[in-house]
């Protein structure tokens, strides 16, 4: 599994901004990206991508084999980062996909010097399940974890 966060040929950002946008235009329904989203996911795809990077949001896409096979979506915020999409192909779910990315999440925050992040808002009982993974030390990290002091947040511990 590789990650991807420039594309190198246009031929991939097209493939890139298409998947994004399917994505952004599919939200999950009642969530706060939903809502968040509403009066400008009609918008064409370019500027769609725009606005959103405008807006801090920010993401991974997961690759095998030149096919993206997952996603993990995020806003930057000054508090720290929050996750609002994390999607692995029907495939591939239950084979670990799903905790590599959620780990190549975690330290790339980490190394970028935040001091935590928030994993869904509480709606999500799969977030919630790669919450208390993540606290029972279930996913393999260079640093500890900690639940934080709401719903979702997680703290890194130097």
């Amino acid at each position: 599994m590789k990650t991807h966060q420039a594309s190198k040929t246009s031929f991939f950002q097209r493939y890139e901004q298409a998947y994004i946008s399917r994505q952004i235009k599919n939200p999950d329904k009642g969530s706060n990206f939903e809502i968040a989203s509403r009066y400008f996911r009609w918008l064409p795809e370019y500027l769609l991508i725009q606005l959103l990077k405008i807006a801090k949001y920010d993401g991974i896409l997961f690759y095998e084999n030149d096919q993206i096979i997952g996603h993990i979506f995020y806003q930057k915020h000054p508090e720290g980062w929050k996750v609002f999409s994390v999607h692995v192909s029907d495939n591939l779910r239950g084979k670990g996909y799903g905790q590599k990315m959620i780990s190549t999440f975690l330290i790339t925050a980490h190394n970028q010097g935040l001091k935590r992040v928030r994993i869904g808002a509480g709606g999500s009982v799969t977030l919630e399940h790669i919450c208390t993974k993540v606290i029972s030390g279930g996913l393999t990290l260079p640093f500890k974890v900690r639940r934080g002091d709401t719903t979702g947040w997680l703290n890194f511990v130097q």
